[in-house]
């Protein structure tokens, strides 16, 4: 829970004197269920009115909204790139071999992710026989932020042997 609101937030009140000196300032809503909640509540609730104090006005129940929120956390993978785009006649060796991946967002979605939902991608589509630095692509969950420390990997490209393809 990250926050909690009630509106409105001022009511008034008419009793004996010495019962609404008795008030500790606020008058407490009745319970609003949270247990198990996965996402953000907005209830219409009553208020536990004292005795001896009665509510003034139309305002006998109030809009409380409670905000919940995934904690956060992050962690981190490795994945080994995957190469695309590269023709059938030719090779592909990726250096590094594998990638380290921090991941951060909601701990129950980093907690359920699976290996084909985080990967890095290298398109060496068009590219010639040679080494090359590629720029990886990460692919991830929405809700999910990732970052690898290295901004380009090294791809070398040859031609595949004949009769081994």
């Amino acid at each position: 829970i990250t926050s909690i609101i009630a509106e409105p937030q001022i009511v008034t009140v008419f009793g004996n004197k010495d019962e609404i000196q008795k008030l500790p300032g606020f008058i407490e809503t009745l319970d609003v269920n949270v247990e198990g909640v996965t996402s953000s509540v907005d209830d219409r609730v009553g208020l536990k009115v004292p005795a001896g104090v009665t509510l003034v006005g139309d305002n006998f129940s109030v809009q409380v909204r409670i905000r919940v929120e995934a904690q956060q956390g992050a962690r981190t993978v490795t994945r080994e790139p995957i190469v695309i785009g590269l023709p059938s006649d030719m090779r592909a060796a990726v250096s590094p071999e594998v990638i380290e991946v921090r991941l951060s967002g909601p701990l129950p979605r980093l907690n359920a992710l699976t290996e084909q939902e985080v990967r890095v991608l290298l398109d060496v589509t068009n590219l010639p026989v040679g080494v090359h630095q590629v720029t990886p692509t990460l692919v991830k969950p929405d809700a999910i932020r990732a970052e690898i420390a290295l901004p380009s990997i090294q791809v070398e490209i040859t031609e595949a042997p004949v009769g081994r393809q």
